[in-house]
């Protein structure tokens, strides 16, 4: 709760101190007073608190007599107010949030027989998710003798296409890199814009072009598929121009057994 509505009958009492029973023992002791005034002036009053509160309790206490009249209130209500969807949250403890959900799949363990021509794929289907995928974290096991030949993708709907992330590529197999510009075969002086196509860049995180094996830029945003380098030539003769490695991103946390 964050809101609390107070409606008193005829008397206006202006000493007034509000109590939640924050630990749940069923008191409400002086470390547990949120709020309190010496200025009321209303019937009806409204108390906005500066945070949200979990209790078991509420309590209002008038500090203050006023006459010889006896205290009577019509109302007492207490409520969360930003919390859109009522789940007992916020919006805004919602929005600084992160959630995780197990969406742990069924059918393992999966088998994934050989084809013959080193191209064997096998899915299995997560358990249904909402929400914006913020981060996933990937557990699983690996049965195999040769763990490099072997790569793991996790899928996700993104509201019009399905995006794959690689996870799982001890091997590299999925990092090929090649020069697509300039080609191999013209003549080129001045600046020459020098591309890069990898094969998947949301698994790279840079691409290092070398010049006569000395580097001559390192790229780490990608146009597409494409890293791009703006590349001075300079003197007389051939050059030769290489994107000998790129470099993988960090996988998800996940555990193997070859």
């Amino acid at each position: 709760m964050n809101v609390v509505h107070a409606h008193f009958t005829t008397t206006t009492y202006t000493s007034l101190s509000r109590y939640l029973d924050t630990s749940g023992n069923g008191f409400y002791e002086s470390g547990e007073k949120v709020w309190s005034t010496t200025q009321n002036n209303a019937l009806d009053w409204v108390v906005s608190l500066q945070s949200t509160y979990l209790a078991l309790g509420m309590q209002i206490t008038i500090d203050l007599k006023v006459g010889s009249t006896k205290p009577q209130i019509n109302e007492f209500e207490a409520y969360l107010q930003g919390d859109s969807d009522g789940d007992g949250l916020t919006n805004a403890q919602e929005s600084a949030t992160t959630y995780y959900q197990d969406m742990s799949p069924g059918g393992l363990p999966q088998a994934i027989p050989d084809d013959g021509v080193n191209s064997t794929t096998a899915s299995v289907s997560l358990a249904q998710f909402y929400g914006p995928p913020v981060r996933a974290l990937a557990n699983f096991s690996i049965d195999h003798a040769k763990r490099t030949d072997v790569t793991a993708a996790v899928g996700y709907w993104n509201g019009s296409a399905w995006i794959d992330r690689y996870i799982w590529d001890p091997g590299k197999r999925l990092l090929e890199v090649g020069i697509t510009q300039p080609d191999a075969v013209n003549t080129y002086w001045g600046t020459v814009t020098a591309i890069a196509t990898v094969e998947h860049p949301d698994i790279t995180t840079k691409v290092e072009f070398r010049v006569n094996d000395t580097l001559i830029g390192t790229v780490d945003s990608p146009v597409g598929n494409e890293y791009r380098l703006s590349w001075t030539t300079s003197g007389d003769g051939p050059r030769l121009l290489n994107v000998p490695s790129t470099t993988p991103r960090a996988p998800a946390p996940g555990t193997s057994t070859p």
